[in-house]
């Protein structure tokens, strides 16, 4: 898996982030299921690689989630200075 742009992150809607993220956690479990049952059956070497993967998800988790925020933030800005909110899409 390749770690995620921020900047290629911040052109995309906030819709597709959430989608991705939700994809995102969804492989996370099925990594952290992998990576148990690699460890009972005593593959080591495969339990690192899909550690391996664990944590480029959780960095790839990180930062939609910090654009996620950045986005609401920006929303919220319009909003506090009494102009129309921006859609976070």
């Amino acid at each position: 898996m390749v770690k995620f742009k921020i900047e290629v992150l911040n052109n995309m809607s906030y819709g597709t982030l959430s989608n991705m993220w939700e994809n995102l956690i969804t492989a996370l479990n099925v990594n952290y299921e992998i990576k148990d049952m690699y460890l009972g059956d005593g593959l080591i070497t495969k339990a690192a690689e899909t550690e391996a993967s664990i944590i480029r998800i959780n960095e790839n988790i990180d930062s939609i989630k910090l654009v996620m925020t950045n986005k609401e933030s920006d929303a919220l800005e319009f909003f506090k200075f009494g102009m129309e909110p921006i859609s976070l899409n």
